[in-house]
């Protein structure tokens, strides 16, 4: 099945305005780096917390299903940061490779 690209255009149009909605009136005006570093925080914050939980597993303190919830959520969060950082280097390789 193809889709057309505006079909994919419009589908984005409305997920980018359904998100905007999501977000309340301080999120949407802060800037890119502001997002990035956000994001950032919130990843770091993420690998802090499954540690914790697997160190009170270690200890025989931690309840399984939230040291494997929180590895789990750890593990989702490193996959999604190596993959924006890939398209980041991809891009920037892009634009370099752009005459002006």
């Amino acid at each position: 099945m193809k889709i057309s690209s505006s079909a994919n255009s419009i589908t984005a149009s409305s997920a980018y305005e359904k998100t905007l909605g999501n977000l309340s009136a301080a999120e949407q005006n802060d800037s890119f780096g502001d997002v990035f570093e956000n994001a950032l925080h919130d990843a770091i914050k993420t690998g802090h917390t499954a540690e914790e939980k697997t160190a009170q597993g270690l200890s025989g303190h931690g309840n399984l299903t939230d040291i494997v919830t929180s590895v789990a959520e750890a593990q989702t969060t490193l996959q999604t940061a190596t993959a924006l950082r890939e398209k980041m280097v991809q891009s920037y390789q892009e634009i370099m490779k752009m005459s002006v």
